[in-house]
């Protein structure tokens, strides 16, 4: 077991690597929203999510969530052989990806999806296949291939689409062919460059591995379905009730939030790996404890970063006829916010394989989400989808924290994390409602986020630049 320090090392190290594969490949995607805003209307855009939403329901379905029995047991190295663990993966998408083409009429009864029926059975299998490679690689310790990889994607992506949106004028079909293609071309260097066929072990398969694993991913379905209606079942009741253009419009206020979860990617990726090597840990508690009073931190103090300037980054960031979005954008932020926490208490479930609890407490909060869409939707239009967005990941976190507690209990700072969902509420009802000076106003609410994490912050800084000052010693 690693000492205390070099497990938190260990963790700004893989961080680190995972900000460095990452953020430009990301930066790059949002500054082609604004092309991506003026080539489709807000009737594509609505109709794309239509289509990609589905494809991503489908996904966990066909693929049986093997690429989250991949990454669990792949960690597990010397439990585990490694062509067991990629075999599995591999041969489950294919036959799931069979079993889908004998059922595919299905979708001939859904008048927005007929004509996309093979886009979404392209998109489900290249994805699934990409999942388990790009965990697999992953699971193997090749986190700079992992990360190198995903700039490579981003930016294969960024070139199909421009190609196939501009010169090519595909619309629809261009922006989910570009994807498509991403993910297969990405996996066929995964597998050349990690030599991943030596790990094909069809007739040595042990199929008692095979068992465990998918007897861990299976119980992830629901839980991944019920994470897709929580995110996506808004924008099809914002589409009965209030037509493709608004849902567009929706899906782009979604755009700005997405921020959030970029940053708490690159540390969610390395988090879920120390949870599992932690698992066994005498001190796991005090170590959840640190993390989670950090990681809390900063996903809040971007999110009001992001309110403060959401007027600004909406308009640098899409066309005029988009503009109108960052209305809805508000209480998006707020779920997303708590979309990160959700996951930070997932990795409990992961780290202990408790995968049946991750569903019932996910299924909890989409029954929760649908209810409230149809309540409040009619009422608030397309901010009610937000709001009823963030109130159902806001209880799928109670939920979890209280529930978690049987298998690592660690501290959630109860109060502060009150006094700051309190404060960013506020923030958002004053862009909701443009409360004037409007930066003005903004600013000081963030000014507000400062004082009332000033202690955390002081640590960090402190932390940090201790270790900075300790390591130019150390090179002298």
């Amino acid at each position: 077991m690693d000492s205390p320090m070099n497990k938190y090392k260990k963790l700004i190290s893989n961080t680190l690597i995972f900000v460095i594969g990452s953020f430009s490949s990301k930066v790059l995607v949002f500054l082609l929203m604004p092309l991506y805003t003026r080539v489709l209307t807000p009737g594509d855009y609505g109709t794309i999510e239509l289509v990609t939403g589905t494809a991503n329901l489908l996904i966990p379905i066909i693929t049986l969530s093997v690429t989250e029995g991949v990454i669990r047991f792949g960690l597990e190295r010397k439990l585990y052989r490694r062509s067991d663990v990629y075999t599995t993966g591999v041969l489950t998408v294919l036959v799931g990806a069979a079993v889908f083409l004998c059922l595919l009429w299905i979708l001939n009864f859904f008048d927005a999806l007929r004509d996309f029926k093979w886009h979404i059975f392209i998109y489900v299998l290249s994805s699934g296949m990409k999942g388990v490679h790009a965990q697999f690689i992953r699971a193997k310790g090749m986190v700079k291939l992992y990360a190198l990889d995903g700039i490579f994607t981003t930016i294969l992506t960024i070139v199909f689409t421009v190609v196939f949106l501009l010169p090519l004028q595909m619309g629809i079909n261009g922006y989910i062919f570009a994807i498509i293609l991403a993910d297969i071309v990405s996996t066929i260097c995964l597998f050349l460059i990690a030599s991943l066929r030596k790990f094909i072990d069809i007739k040595g398969l042990n199929l008692q591995v095979s068992k465990m694993m998918l007897r861990y991913s299976i119980p992830l379905i629901p839980t991944a379905v019920s994470w897709w209606v929580i995110n996506m079942s808004d924008r099809y009741i914002v589409t009965y009730f209030l037509g493709s253009s608004v849902n567009g419009l929706y899906t782009i206020a979604y755009k700005v939030p997405t921020i959030i979860t970029v940053f708490a990617g690159f540390f969610y990726q390395a988090w879920q790996m120390s949870a599992v090597e932690e698992n066994g840990s005498q001190d796991k508690g005090r170590f959840y404890s640190s993390v989670f009073r950090y990681y809390r931190l900063i996903v809040f103090l971007v999110a009001s970063g992001l309110l403060m300037t959401i007027k600004i980054s909406t308009r640098l960031l899409v066309s005029d006829d988009f503009y109108t979005s960052y209305h809805y954008a508000p209480f998006l932020i707020a779920a997303v916010v708590f979309t990160c926490l959700v996951q930070f208490t997932g990795t409990i479930y992961v780290a202990t394989k408790k995968t049946v609890m991750s569903m019932v407490t996910t299924c909890i909060g989409a029954v929760a989400n649908i209810v409230l869409n149809f309540l409040l939707i009619p009422v608030m239009g397309a901010t009610g989808a937000a709001v009823a967005t963030f109130i159902s990941f806001a209880l799928v976190f109670i939920v979890r924290a209280i529930d978690t507690r049987r298998y690592i209990r660690f501290r959630i700072g109860a109060g502060k994390l009150f006094m700051n969902t309190l404060l960013l509420v506020l923030q958002g009802l004053a862009v909701l409602f443009d409360a004037k000076p409007f930066h003005l106003v903004q600013l000081g609410f963030f000014v507000l986020f400062i004082l009332l994490n000033l202690k955390d912050l002081v640590y960090i800084v402190d932390r940090l630049s201790s270790r900075f000052l300790k390591k130019r010693r150390t090179h002298r």
